[in-house]
């Protein structure tokens, strides 16, 4: 049985659990586990490399736009102020659309979903909600640094485990 699965319940059958269950088990994980000490050297900020992974990983779902078509995207990203939670959390749906578009990330009718997913991200970011993932990415803590992701509206573990793997932390299971 994986670790995933034993903090989560069930065996093989049981594995992997829907969406749903897996948000209502990773949030009270999430909560114990945050309020654990931090060591001195541990960071205490969400960095910029890791929110630009997460914003990547986010605007990858799906086939169509993989990760390394999205990832070539960032600097376009950056230059639109969409991967800054100063200008993206708090911005207007048709504004932020419009900046995606202008980056070169254009698909239809589903811009504007990714649009709100991108803001709610930063909304999280600016609001320190994923400061935790980089005390526990540094630890090497996957399945609690997947538990901060996943407590964002509009991140799944798909898009946590792209995270882990686009920051190198995978190397170290």
């Amino acid at each position: 049985m994986s670790h995933c699965a034993e903090h989560f319940g069930g065996g093989a059958s049981a594995w992997p659990p829907s969406l749903p269950i897996l948000v209502r088990r990773w949030r009270p994980l999430h909560q114990e586990v945050a309020s654990k000490p931090m060591e001195p050297s541990e960071p205490t900020k969400l960095s910029t490399p890791s929110l630009e992974a997460i914003t990547a990983a986010v605007l990858a779902v799906q086939q169509q736009w993989g990760i390394k078509k999205t990832w070539e995207l960032l600097p376009a990203l950056r230059s639109a102020g969409l991967t800054d939670p100063a200008r993206t959390a708090d911005a207007d749906i048709a504004d932020v659309t419009r900046r995606l578009v202008a980056a070169g990330y254009a698909r239809g009718k589903l811009t504007s979903l990714f649009a709100r997913r991108i803001m709610d991200l930063m909304v999280a970011a600016r609001d320190g909600e994923l400061d935790a993932f980089e005390r526990y990415m540094a630890r090497g803590d996957k399945d609690t640094a997947v538990a901060v992701l996943v407590a964002v509206k509009g991140i799944g573990p798909v898009v946590a485990d792209t995270v882990w793997m686009l920051r190198g932390a995978g190397r170290r299971e």
